[in-house]
């Protein structure tokens, strides 16, 4: 989930935090380089990841909290699965009896805030946090879905047939069964596309 584009230019161009050549440049580069525009801003140095964040923060009325500077409790980030926290781009940052402090790069993500509250019966107080500040964060989750696939594709094109080969088919399903399990989540679906395959996970009712 991410600010919309329009929404950063208003917010960043218009009262001059960003050039708004630098502004066009970074987007350039998000669509060769995969990355979020604040990403590229910062990365660019056409923006400091902290004027960012708290530029973002104060337009929506909220703090700003650095993520990079926390160590966040297991238990603490665990209070969302992480496929959702990767998908909403949310981070449980504090849980206390009646409150739970939710860092994330779209504060306008209402419904999800909202799914929070029901579920944790607790009142939900949100915090801007760029998509650097999530990324670091996302580290205090255990398993890394993504780094053990790679990792077993790997294996996989080194032993193209035989009982490693097998073996390594049956290590890499048991890699997203468990990621499922960890995660509640309750099916899994994969999508064949051109050049790669869409792994995604129902958890809630909602797939990620």
């Amino acid at each position: 989930m991410q600010i919309p584009v329009e929404k950063l230019e208003e917010l960043l161009v218009s009262p001059g935090h960003v050039g708004a050549d630098n502004f066009a440049r970074a987007l350039g580069i998000t669509k060769q380089a995969h990355v979020s525009l604040e990403e590229a801003l910062v990365e660019e140095g056409y923006i400091s990841e902290e004027h960012l964040g708290r530029t973002v923060a104060d337009a929506f009325d909220i703090h700003y909290v650095d993520l990079k500077t926390l160590t966040i409790p297991e238990e603490v980030v665990n209070s969302i699965p992480e496929v959702v926290a990767r998908s909403q781009q949310a981070i449980v940052f504090e849980y206390a009896d009646r409150i739970v402090k939710i860092a994330t790069t779209n504060p306008a993500n209402f419904s999800f805030f909202a799914d929070m509250a029901r579920k944790t019966g607790k009142r939900v107080e949100v915090f801007y946090a760029t998509h650097q500040g999530i990324k670091e964060a996302l580290k205090f989750y255990r398993g890394d879905l993504g780094k053990r696939v790679e990792r077993l594709l790997g294996k996989l094109s080194e032993h193209t047939e035989g009982t490693e080969h097998e073996q390594g088919i049956v290590e890499l399903v048991n890699a997203f069964l468990e990621y499922a399990y960890a995660n509640r989540a309750s099916d899994i679906h994969m999508e064949p596309l051109r050049d790669m395959v869409s792994v995604r996970f129902r958890v809630d009712g909602m797939l990620h």
